[in-house]
C-alpha cells in the first residue's frame, strides 16, 4: 500500500526558475512512490500550465476552495479535518511560515509532519543565489544568525523531519533539534534515499507524560503584609519560598508557579513538548495575561487558551524578569546553578539575574507564546528596593543586565 502524502502550500512556485528545481524534482520523485496531493491555499497568481506540469509528474492539485464545505471554518480547522479524513500519513509543508501558521491543526493526528527547510528565510533574506556554502555561513555569522533561529526555529521544532539543504544545515539543526529526523538534499545520499526518508518517517513521538516527569509546585503565600500594602509578591520572603519551591523538584522537571495565578489544563503539556523538542531549553515560560491587556476567569480561560494558542502557535518571544510567575524548569538547571539570589529584594530582579547565570552556563530560556498563564497575584514592591535590585543587577551583569534575556 503506497504512503499518501499531503504537500500545503501557498501557491505553486515557478518551475522555470533554478532554485525551484529541487522542489519539482522532489515531486516527481515522490509521486512515483506514494500517492502526493499538493494543496494550494490560494488560487490567485497560480498558472494552469504549472498545475499541468505537476499532474504530469503524477501529482494530484487541489485548492483549499476545493475541499471547503463550511465557508465559517476557520481554514485551518478544514485542513484538519482533510488530513484526518482522507487518512494522509505525511503533511508536508513549503517553509517554515506555511508551517508556523497551520501546524497547531495537525500536531495531533498521527501524520507525522515534514518541514522543507531548504529555501528558509536564513538564506533568503542574504540573498544566498550564487554564493558557496562557506561564504553564506560566513555573512551569517557576521549578521548573527540566532535571529533567523528566533524565527525558524519553533516551526522547526513542532516538526517531526526537516527537509534541509546540505549536510552542513542538517548538523547544525540536528545540534539543536536532536529528535528531528533530518533529510538532506544535496546529492550525497541520492534521491532514493531522500523519498526513502520522507516516506518513512513514521508517527509522531508522543511527549512524557506530565504527570511522571514533572512536579507541579506552588510557590503561596500573601506578603503584602510585610511591607503594609505594597509588598506584593516581589519581597525577599517570596524569594525564600521561591527558592523552596525550586529545592523540591524531585522529578526531571519542575512547574512554579505563584498562588493566586491560573493557568489551562493543557498550559503545561505545550510546555513540556517545547522542552523535551529542544533539550538546550531549560526553562519554558507561557505569555501572561498582564501582557496582552486582557483578564479571564474559571472556565473563561480555557475558552480564550484554544483562539490564543492557535494565534501564537510555533512562535517564541524572550523572557525576563517579571516571568517568574508561571515556569517550567529542569531540575538538572536547578542542580547545577542553585536557586535565585538572596540579596536581591524583589523576585522580579532576582530571577532576572538567574536568566543570566543559566545563560552563562549555556541553557535557554524561552517564552512559549501559544502557552498561557493567568496572572492575578499582587505585584506591587517598594521603589526604594526596584532601584536598589536594578543597581545591583547593573553592577553584576554591566548594560544587558537592564535588557530582556533572548533564549540563545
Amino acid at each position: 500500500m503506497k504512503a499518501k502524502l499531503l504537500v500545503i502550500m501557498p501557491n505553486l512556485p515557478d518551475p522555470k526558475r533554478e532554485e525551484n528545481g529541487y522542489l519539482y524534482g522532489l515531486f516527481s520523485s515522490l509521486s512515483k512512490n506514494a500517492h502526493v496531493t499538493i494543496l494550494l491555499i490560494h488560487n490567485m497568481f497560480v498558472k494552469d500550465a504549472d498545475i499541468d506540469e505537476v499532474k504530469k509528474m503524477g501529482a494530484s492539485v487541489l485548492f483549499l476552495r476545493d475541499i471547503m464545505r463550511d465557508k465559517h471554518k476557520k481554514w485551518g480547522r478544514i485542513i484538519k479535518e482533510y488530513v484526518s479524513s482522507s487518512g494522509f500519513t505525511s503533511v508536508m509543508f513549503n517553509s517554515f511560515y506555511t508551517a508556523k501558521y497551520y501546524m497547531s491543526h495537525l500536531r495531533e493526528l498521527d501524520a507525522s509532519v515534514i518541514v522543507d527547510a531548504v529555501r528558509t528565510q536564513l538564506t533568503l533574506d542574504i540573498n544566498a543565489a550564487g554564493r558557496s556554502t562557506d561564504e553564506i555561513y560566513r555573512i551569517i555569522s557576521e549578521r548573527n544568525r540566532e535571529r533567523y533561529y528566533w524565527l525558524e526555529l519553533p516551526a522547526y521544532s513542532n516538526a517531526d523531519c526537516i527537509l534541509v539543504s546540505t549536510r552542513r544545515v542538517a548538523d547544525e539543526l540536528g545540534g539543536i533539534l536532536p529528535e528531528k529526523k533530518m533529510i538532506v538534499l544535496d546529492g550525497e545520499d541520492g534521491t532514493e534515499s531522500v523519498v526513502a526518508g520522507l516516506l518513512t518517517n513514521g508517527k509522531r513521538r508522543e511527549i512524557c507524560d506530565v504527570s511522571r516527569c514533572v512536579d507541579v509546585i506552588r510557590v503561596g503565600g500573601d506578603t503584602r503584609e510585610e511591607y503594609g500594602n505594597n509588598g506584593g509578591n516581589n519581597s525577599n520572603g517570596s524569594i525564600e519560598r521561591y527558592n523552596e519551591a525550586l529545592k523540591n523538584i524531585k522529578k526531571e522537571y519542575g512547574l512554579i508557579y505563584v498562588e493566586g495565578n491560573e493557568y489551562p489544563n493543557d498550559c503545561v503539556r505545550t510546555m513540556l513538548r517545547c522542552a523535551q523538542d529542544v533539550p538546550r531549553a531549560a526553562l519554558i515560560v507561557p505569555a501572561n495575561s498582564r501582557e496582552i491587556g486582557m483578564s479571564f476567569r474559571g472556565s473563561e480561560i480555557e475558552g480564550f487558551y484554544e483562539a490564543h494558542r492557535k494565534v501564537n502557535s510555533c512562535t517564541w518571544g524572550k523572557v525576563n524578569g517579571n516571568d517568574y510567575h508561571c515556569v517550567l524548569i529542569k531540575r538538572s538547571v536547578v542542580e547545577s546553578e542553585g536557586t535565585l539570589d538572596t540579596n536581591y529584594a524583589t523576585l522580579e530582579y532576582a530571577f532576572d539575574d538567574y536568566l543570566f547565570r543559566m545563560k552563562q552556563g549555556g541553557n535557554w530560556a524561552i517564552k512559549l507564546n501559544e502557552a498561557f498563564v493567568q496572572v492575578n497575584a499582587e505585584e506591587n514592591g517598594r521603589l526604594n528596593d526596584v532601584l536598589k535590585d536594578k543597581k545591583l543587577l547593573l553592577d553584576k551583569w554591566g548594560e544587558s543586565g537592564t535588557k530582556a534575556i533572548s533564549f540563545a
